[in-house]
């Protein structure tokens, strides 16, 4: 009952995805207001259902991934195109996935880099697009977190309805 409050985060980022695919897709960031928000909502909800149901090695591995992909989100912005924004946006997603299982933050990264990947392409065959041109990946990044969060979000809701 305790993994009800997982969804507080996920439904601000649900509401909160509007304003942030808006943004990056016409200035190409993500305002930390909530990116911010949803890291501090994740670590509040995973951190108070590990307190509640006693399940502080899957907080300690869903954490770590989460610190994972600041760090190496860290050294692609400094290093290479990548934004804050989205490593930000990465940092609060990968741990409500990481939460269910670290593979779930595989399958949507995947998909969010697939997808992005094949638009680009699209726009580069049809002449809109050029190698240079930016990729707001904010819309890619939260549809691919809610593909892969939306099954366990699912159960937890039905399971707590019945």
């Amino acid at each position: 009952m305790a993994e009800l409050i997982l969804l507080i985060p996920v439904g601000y980022l649900l509401f909160a995805s509007i304003p942030l695919v808006l943004t990056d897709l016409r200035e190409h960031r993500l305002p930390n207001r909530f990116t911010y928000s949803a890291i501090a909502l994740s670590i509040f909800a995973t951190g108070f259902v590990a307190v509640s149901d006693n399940r502080y090695l899957q907080l300690l591995i869903a954490l770590g991934i989460s610190l994972s992909t600041f760090g190496i989100g860290y050294l692609l912005a400094k290093y290479a195109d990548v934004g804050m924004g989205d490593v930000k946006l990465l940092s609060a997603t990968n741990l409500l996935l990481a939460w269910y299982s670290p593979w779930l933050v595989l399958f949507a990264l995947t998909l969010s880099f697939t997808l992005a990947s094949l638009v680009s392409a699209i726009g580069m065959l049809m002449g809109k697009l050029t190698w240079k041109t930016p990729v707001a990946m904010g819309p890619y990044l939260l549809l691919g977190f809610f593909v892969f969060a939306g099954y366990p979000l699912f159960r937890i809701t039905a399971e707590a309805l019945s």
